[in-house]
């Protein structure tokens, strides 16, 4: 703040600066945004390999003693209990 410049000035400088905060945080925020959903993006992708190679898991599991078809058709009826049983919650 200037000395001298009186009150008109100072709320000037006040103003400003409160603009230029204000501008900043926005900034950080967008940068802050585009990091959470570059990391939401990877966790989603690592969830579905994940579910994904846990399917496969059970198929073989379940195909050792039983034939292939029916170890397929075991796990897709849990699966499809298992979501009737999260739809109706």
């Amino acid at each position: 703040m200037a000395r001298g410049g009186g009150l008109r000035e100072a709320l000037r400088e006040v103003a400003q600066s409160a603009s230029n905060v204000a501008r900043l945080q926005a900034e950080l925020s967008r940068s802050d945004l585009k990091q959470t959903s570059a990391l939401g993006l990877g966790a989603a992708v690592f969830g579905v390999l994940a579910f994904l190679l846990l399917t496969t898991l059970f198929v073989i599991a379940l195909a050792i003693p039983l034939p292939a078809w029916l170890a397929i058709l075991i796990v897709m009826l849990v699966y499809m209990a298992i979501a009737a049983a999260l739809g109706a919650a």
